[in-house]
């Protein structure tokens, strides 16, 4: 099933300022960024914190640096303004795509302030940088793993939450064991048929059973489902709302 759920209608999750956070975030890069691109471009500055091997390490250093630091601007600008972002597609592909490079670059930087054998091939941090790239590359390596997140679902999800939806229906075709499983039981893995606004879709939800619940799990009964206007793979169950399965069903 591909489209919106909700003809005519298309709603993307909006991601506000996040506002304290997005100040820290933007100065931790302002902050990395900024000593690169001194490091790099000042020898005076750079006199016994860092040494590089050829030329061409310390332009990359340079453009590392600044590029940390147009990005770090840009956010504050951002957080600042209160400017929305809308979470489309194509922000997402451009997401994961910066998330890749700061993952490679904060590996480069902790190889740098942690293994000998990178420092003397590439650049040579000393003194206080040392620790500031060992930080601060395992800090970019974070930052990359997350933009690699799914963050428009999550937003979906959180809508959901809000009551911002299509009503359907949502029956119970099958029932599975994950293989995974809790301190109160085993996580289940529901197969569903789903109607909503009068278009019919298979789907998948994953469920911790615990002995109160282990009788919801019946096939052919029938519950709530509110499902995202654009997404129709992002729903919520209204447990609820269950209906165990008609006696002649």
């Amino acid at each position: 099933m591909n489209g919106p759920v909700q003809p005519g209608m298309v709603v993307d999750p909006v991601v506000r300022p996040s506002g304290l956070g997005g100040f820290v975030f933007a100065l931790l890069d302002l902050a990395i960024g900024g000593v690169a691109a001194g490091l790099a471009l000042n020898e005076g500055f750079a006199a016994g914190k860092a040494a590089f091997a050829t030329d061409a390490w310390r332009t990359t250093l340079a453009v590392t640096g600044i590029a940390l630091s147009i990005l770090a601007v840009v956010g504050l600008v951002r957080v600042a303004g209160g400017q929305p972002r809308t979470l489309t597609p194509g922000l997402r592909r451009r997401a994961r795509l910066t998330g890749v490079v700061l993952m490679l670059v904060g590996v480069w930087l902790l190889a740098c302030a942690t293994v000998d054998a990178v420092a003397r091939e590439t650049v040579s941090f000393d003194s206080w940088t040392s620790p500031l790239f060992a930080a601060g590359g395992l800090y970019l390596v974070v930052i990359g793993l997350s933009l690699q997140l799914n963050v428009t679902r999550v937003l979906r999800k959180q809508q959901l939450e809000g009551g911002a939806g299509v009503p359907g229906t949502a029956t119970i075709v099958g029932v599975s064991e994950t293989g995974s499983s809790t301190e109160t039981g085993p996580v289940m893995r529901l197969d569903l048929r789903i109607d909503v606004n009068g278009r019919v879709y298979e789907a998948t939800e994953e469920k911790q059973a615990d002995p109160s619940s282990l009788a919801l799990f019946t096939p052919g009964a029938t519950l709530d489902v509110l499902v995202d206007y654009v997404d129709p793979r992002v729903f919520r169950l209204d447990w609820k709302t269950w209906t165990a399965p008609s006696a002649g069903g």
